[in-house]
């Protein structure tokens, strides 16, 4: 079995912070039909798509019925409101 060890500190920078991608996105002024394209810029595809994904389930979990689809393309990840 492994042991419970209380009262250890994390590291110091072990918070994931938000890229700089993912911070200022249009989400709330999208209508029907608009997108956005956020560029790789040095960040990892799948962790882009991870966070994405992530802000696009906030997204609809704060405005109901709200939709968006993200798909990788070659320059980055691009959203659309689906709804």
């Amino acid at each position: 079995m492994i042991p419970v060890v209380k009262n250890i500190p994390p590291p110091k920078g072990a918070d994931n912070p938000p890229s700089p991608q993912t911070t200022d996105l249009p989400w709330d002024s999208m209508e029907c039909g608009d997108s956005f394209l956020v560029p790789f810029e040095g960040v990892d595809p799948h962790l882009l798509m991870t966070r994405l994904n992530g802000l696009k389930s906030y997204q609809k979990s704060q405005h109901p019925g709200v939709n968006f689809r993200i798909r990788t393309l070659p320059e980055g990840c691009r959203v659309w409101r689906s709804k």
